[in-house]
């Protein structure tokens, strides 16, 4: 189980990646596309906690799937996990906590709420 310390640790970087380096960055027009976004979160988040993941065997999980019930499964932008790698099977049975769940959106330009929007938030709740 992820450490509460452990979870506002990472919940700080977060809302500091975006408020700062990412705010910048789309200011600068470095965004095309929601990808540009997670590999820049990516790279920020991996360049800021590095050291804290690898005490607390965390890792970054892009385009994490969550099955669906009864619906279709869906994909996370990225998630930050908790991994038992000792554990047998593939990476998805090793988790074994979710530290934090990042859901980004990128419409263009003024445009940052879409039809998806909902849909997003539907994953995340």
């Amino acid at each position: 189980m992820v450490k509460k310390s452990v979870r506002r640790k990472i919940d700080r970087a977060i809302k500091n990646i975006w408020l700062s380096d990412i705010c910048r960055e789309f200011g600068e027009g470095r965004f095309i596309v929601e990808a540009d976004i997670q590999c820049s979160f990516y790279h920020h988040l991996r360049q800021r906690l590095d050291p804290l993941f690898a005490e607390n065997s965390l890792y970054i999980y892009p385009e994490f799937y969550v099955p669906g019930q009864g619906r279709r499964g869906q994909h996370i932008d990225l998630a930050v996990c908790e991994m038992d790698m000792s554990l047998p099977g593939l990476l998805r049975d090793r988790r074994t906590d979710t530290a934090a769940i990042i859901e980004l959106k990128y419409g263009g330009g003024d445009d940052w709420i879409s039809s998806d929007f909902p849909k997003s938030l539907f994953k995340i709740f």
